[in-house]
């Protein structure tokens, strides 16, 4: 029979003409897209004399103007590596939200256009030029130019991870050109310490309360949508993550495994619909993450010590590990000071092994209370200062119900392996141990620093009662091999037990061990070797 027949089906005739045009209404809708790499000039370089240029990818609709476009900014160096290649368009970020959405947003008539990095950044941005007037005017640019092409449609930034930084600073320049911001996992850890209330324009926050990304926890999302009454949604499903970086894009920090919710969700907020949120503490969060803060007197005044605090499930009571941050070096970013260290993929390697952790933010990091540690009198004074702070925690964690006061391990990373090698000098028989990531303070401009660095180890040493592991690489740019090995030498002359781990190169520079998320294949069995020697059961947090 042909088309031009008829079909009996169930007692009833059709046309197969008809019966096509019925298959064709149920079969997903193909839209043709229309791509192009397009360059402009962004700004003028007035000091160079030269005019700046980017380009940016428009990927829209052939077929139809789009209702609205997304200005997707790009997250980490910005550094997409645009190009148009024997006609096909190239870059690096296929596995973006956004990109991988394309086709989805394409059916809802929404378009995608998303900058390279400009002519004069061209190994990449930093957080510094995203929050500039610089970055700002690039993106004004990349909006003119769509509102030139397009004038009937809106125009949203979307981004995620650090784009969100360049999307609400240059949404607070730019003003009313913008119809609104689309945030997925944004960089709230930077975000958290600016004030954002130039942002006039409305803000859709999207997030999951899994997202194990240290630079996004939910928390700060929940308090930037609060004070600046964004509008903040939150996941708690998707698909587990893909590869060991946590902040990677096929992760719950890129909303992996959720593009139809996503899409779903935009949709309902780009069309002033509700968009219906998870009831108040419904939502599981990752590691039990709660935020506190301690209470301590410096000089007769009370100060808090914001605290970050994981934990396994259940009551407990856990032995405790406390994770102390670094001391910033030279002239750092406000949000550098003010962000809170989570520590996250470090943390679930002990809070697996059944410890709870805590990372206090010492005095003047965070939103702690008080000045920033800056004796000058000499090392060892500026470790014990900071380990007051340590023990302040240790006070207060003792006595919730699911710590085991009596069974705690110390970890610190740079000015924190100082500090946590600091307060095992004051003997304290319920710490069972210390993790040393290439700890020590680096005082430029101050001769020979090196060696007071090893006195200090050497006097921690003398009254310290239990042992420490120690990693240091040999690409470290804050303390070199000879300067590790100098203070490991003296902590071992005055009695103290340690175990030096010097390691080869990591990464471009190893003081980033502890912090990296690819560090973890080389730490974590020598800390676990280590947790067993001093006691503590492998994977369970229990002592022998």
């Amino acid at each position: 029979m042909g088309l031009s027949g008829e079909i009996i089906m169930k007692g009833r005739i059709y046309s197969a003409a008809f019966l096509l045009i019925i298959i064709s209404l149920l079969l997903p809708v193909t839209v043709r897209a229309k791509q192009e790499v397009i360059g402009l000039t962004s700004r003028h370089d007035v000091l160079g004399g030269t005019n700046i240029t980017l380009s940016y990818l428009l990927d829209v609709p052939e077929s139809q103007e789009p209702v609205s476009i997304f200005l997707v900014i790009p997250g980490g160096n910005g550094l997409i590596n645009l190009k148009n290649l024997d006609g096909k368009i190239r870059h690096d970020l296929q596995s973006n939200l956004f990109i991988r959405n394309t086709k989805l947003f394409h059916e809802r008539r929404i378009g995608v256009a998303m900058p390279d990095v400009p002519s004069d950044r061209s190994k990449g941005v930093n957080v510094t030029f995203r929050k500039g007037r610089d970055h700002a005017d690039d993106l004004r640019a990349v909006l003119k130019d769509l509102r030139g092409r397009y004038p009937k449609s809106k125009i949203y930034f979307a981004t995620s991870g650090s784009g969100g930084v360049s999307a609400l600073f240059a949404a607070g320049h730019i003003g009313g050109d913008l119809d609104g911001v689309i945030l997925a996992g944004a960089d709230t850890s930077q975000l958290h310490a600016y004030d954002h209330s130039a942002v006039k324009t409305p803000v859709l926050m999207m997030h999951h309360t899994m997202d194990s990304c240290g630079s996004s926890p939910v928390i700060e999302a929940k308090e930037i949508a609060e004070k600046y009454l964004f509008t903040l949604f939150t996941f708690s499903d998707g698909e587990p993550d893909k590869g060991k970086n946590p902040c990677a894009s096929r992760t719950k920090h890129g909303l992996f495994g959720l593009d139809g919710k996503v899409v779903a969700t935009i949709g309902d907020w780009m069309a002033g619909r509700t968009v219906a949120m998870p009831r108040t503490g419904d939502e599981k969060v990752f590691l039990n993450e709660r935020v506190i803060m301690i209470p301590t007197r410096v000089f007769g005044w009370e100060v808090s010590i914001q605290t970050t605090v994981f934990k396994p499930d259940g009551p407990g009571p856990f032995p405790l590990a406390i994770i102390s941050h670094g001391v910033p070096f030279e002239k750092v970013l406000e949000s550098e000071v003010k962000a809170r260290s989570r520590f996250c993929s470090q943390s679930e390697e002990f809070v697996k092994r059944g410890f709870a952790v805590a990372i206090p933010m010492r005095r003047g990091y965070g939103k702690s209370g008080g000045q920033k540690n800056i004796s000058t009198v000499n090392i060892a004074a500026f470790g014990l200062e900071d380990a007051k702070d340590i023990q302040a925690t240790i006070d207060f964690m003792s006595k919730e119900p699911y710590v085991d006061g009596k069974r705690i391990v110390l970890v610190g990373q740079s000015g924190g392996g100082l500090a946590s090698l600091a307060y095992g000098s004051l003997g304290n028989p319920d710490v069972k141990g210390i993790i040393n990531f290439t700890g020590g303070l680096k005082r430029t401009g101050i001769a020979m620093w090196e060696i007071d660095m090893a006195q200090a180890f050497g006097n921690y040493a003398k009254t310290t009662i239990v042992p420490s592991l120690w990693f240091y690489t040999e690409n470290d740019s804050y303390f070199s091999p000879s300067t590790a090995r100098d203070a490991y030498e003296q902590y071992q002359k005055s009695g103290g037990r340690a175990r030096l781990l010097a390691l080869p190169p990591f990464k471009k520079d190893g003081h980033s061990l502890f912090a990296h998320f690819e560090g973890r294949s080389i730490w974590v069995p020598e800390v676990e070797k280590f947790l067993s020697q001093i006691g503590f059961e492998a994977g369970s947090g229990e002592t022998k």
